[in-house]
């Protein structure tokens, strides 16, 4: 991908990658680093990199937080911090929106990789049965 960016929008990825996601920068910061007017810089960024640039961020948030968990052992709340996200709640809620399972079972599923990808749904079991085994 990098050799396929212009100067203004690879400035920008590098950046970013500096600063591991920990910021949080909004469109107006990445077009002034870029040097170019936000509108312009936004539809750039979309063309080069194919998704708007606060996407991108956000998706490199989260991969840079499985990294945390997956590599270092990071508690979830230590890797939502660590990728500029303070709120855990809104950090496992943006994880999961991305990744597709929260980072509670994304760290399960690193620690035991023959573990399914989706968590199984438990049956509930009939009330009269628990009545009746009560009995």
């Amino acid at each position: 991908m990098d050799a396929m960016l212009s100067h203004e929008i690879a400035k920008v990825v590098d950046t970013l990658r500096a600063d591991q996601y920990r910021n949080n920068y909004s469109l107006a910061d990445m077009a002034a680093i870029s040097r170019v007017p936000m509108e312009t810089f936004r539809k750039r960024f979309v063309s080069e990199v194919g998704m708007p640039p606060l996407s991108y961020v956000l998706h490199c948030k989260m991969e840079r937080a499985k990294e945390l968990l997956r590599d270092q052992n990071y508690s979830v709340r230590d890797a939502g911090a660590e990728v500029g996200m303070r709120d855990p709640y809104h950090f496992s809620k943006q994880f999961k929106n991305i990744v597709g399972i929260s980072p509670s079972v994304f760290v399960k599923q690193a620690a035991d990789p023959n573990r399914p990808k989706k968590p199984r749904k438990r049956k509930r079991k009939d009330a009269a049965a628990e009545e009746n085994a009560a009995t």
